[in-house]
């Protein structure tokens, strides 16, 4: 009796470091997708059902929307620079810090119309059950840009 005990007890242990393990290497799989932005158009393209061609192309948008929005941040990365050596002056200049907010508010305007354009770009490829599935998914996940 006592030694059908412990293999019971063998075999639930072991079951249950198999399921650990399994769980652990999926979610590795997904935080290692959620970590590169084509990573996270697949993963999201996968939950809208997304054929492999659709996925190939919203990805090919997504690289196009990163590499724009890195070229609009690199021509405008001086102006973050100059706000913050403004902010910790011993006496910041209050009218110029007002001016490079609004010049990094129209920045940031910017960088939401290219996150617009991409994804017009990206939702014209899809049907439109799937529109609205990934409209539910940026909804219930919070993604809209500027959030």
């Amino acid at each position: 009796m006592k030694r059908h005990l412990l293999w019971a007890a063998l075999v639930v242990s072991l079951i249950f470091n198999v399921t650990f393990g399994l769980g652990y290497l999926v979610t590795n799989h997904v935080l290692a997708r959620l970590q590169t932005p084509e990573g996270r158009v697949a993963l999201v393209a996968d939950q809208i059902g997304a054929s492999e061609e659709l996925k190939r192309r919203c990805q090919a948008i997504e690289r196009q929307r990163v590499a724009a929005r890195q070229a609009l941040f690199d021509a405008h990365g001086d102006g973050l620079d100059a706000f913050y050596a403004e902010a910790i002056a011993d006496e910041p200049d209050s009218a110029a810090l007002e001016r490079m907010i609004d010049e990094g508010m129209v920045l940031h305007r910017q960088m939401l119309q290219i996150d617009l354009e991409h994804f017009l770009q990206m939702a014209a490829l899809m049907t439109p059950e799937q529109r609205r599935h990934l409209a539910a998914i940026i909804r219930r996940e919070n993604l809209f840009p500027g959030q």
